[in-house]
């Protein structure tokens, strides 16, 4: 078993969990950049179009995790 790239020399991506444990399971990140793009906003109409497009991402498109 080769959990680790580095330590292991496991192929990336394939097994080695011991690199990607702290790795968020959702979209945290994602959201707090959201979130703090929505409080630069100014006018109102352009909160709300944030708003809904965080609301209704899986509609659109998927998120991009920084």
């Amino acid at each position: 078993m080769q959990l680790s790239v580095e330590k292991y020399g496991g192929i990336s991506g394939r097994g080695t969990n011991l690199d990607t444990i702290d790795t968020p399971l959702n979209n945290r990140a994602w959201l707090k950049q959201r979130f703090g793009l929505v409080r630069t906003l100014q006018h109102p109409d352009d909160r709300m179009k944030a708003i809904n497009e965080i609301l209704n991402w899986k509609k659109s498109r998927p998120p991009r995790l920084l």
